[in-house]
């Protein structure tokens, strides 16, 4: 792997953070965030068919993630390897948090995680990659589990669906007539198992997967609007400013 100094690191600044990062191969990049948030604020992250491994130094009892089956507060050094697909619901005790993040559209050894795990850190790792990754996962120590099931199978199988086909634009009705469910009793469940619609969920899975692909690629908007699943340009950019808090155009 190419080293941090030879590497082209790219800047990119919002009202609430400043974004760094460096595209480290074809399907693997890094970054770095200091982002500023509203104290008690919470927040959904729906991600796409990516692995991520996100660390960061947090403040005591500085953020705490929701969706487990009992709230995890997390503090000082802490890494969270997210397999793809994986929601994760925040909320934000502290004002500032400064992250990193190695994000890669690599397929993993079978052995790896299937589940997020939160690992306590003795540091802060440099550039990784799946060598790497896999040998701070070894060797840091496993804090929580945070499980993909629940106990609504209704809304774990209508995840299932959608985290298949979230590029593609099947309905809720469709949806419902697969589970033999209404799609009423669907988007019920949906949304009191996950905190969220699931057109909402798909809609944060595809803007989650343009953001990766943002730094990847070089495509037109218009062409990976619609490789993520939007038909509608507008909207595309619409929701990426409003979910990611900046215009599409600035990551090219």
């Amino acid at each position: 792997m190419q080293t941090e100094n030879i590497m082209k690191r790219r800047l990119i600044t919002s009202e609430s953070y400043s974004h760094e990062f460096v595209k480290l191969s074809a399907n693997e990049l890094f970054f770095s965030r200091s982002q500023e948030y509203k104290l008690n604020s919470s927040e959904i992250d729906c991600y796409g068919n990516f692995w991520s491994f996100l660390f960061a130094d947090i403040p005591k009892d500085g953020l705490v993630i929701l969706n487990a089956p009992q709230k995890i507060v997390l503090s000082g050094l802490v890494g969270i390897l997210v397999p793809p697909h994986t929601l994760i619901h925040w909320q934000f005790l502290a004002s500032k948090i400064k992250w990193y993040a190695f994000a890669s559209m690599n397929i993993y050894p079978k052995n790896f995680p299937q589940d997020p795990h939160i690992f306590s850190l003795s540091s802060l790792p440099g550039f990784l990659n799946e060598t790497s990754l896999s040998t701070l996962i070894s060797t840091n120590k496993l804090i929580h589990t945070l499980p993909h099931d629940n106990d609504n199978i209704y809304a774990a199988n209508l995840k299932k669906l959608i985290d298949n086909s979230f590029m593609s634009n099947q309905t809720l009705n469709e949806f419902a007539s697969t589970l033999n469910i209404s799609k009423e009793w669907l988007v019920k469940y949906f949304k009191k198992t996950y905190g969220i619609p699931p057109i909402a969920y798909r809609n944060k899975k595809r803007l989650m997967q343009a953001f990766i692909l943002l730094h990847l690629q070089n495509n037109k908007i218009l062409d990976l609007s619609h490789d993520v699943g939007f038909n509608d340009l507008k909207q595309f950019n619409e929701l990426f400013k409003q979910n990611i808090r900046t215009q599409p155009s600035k990551f090219l």
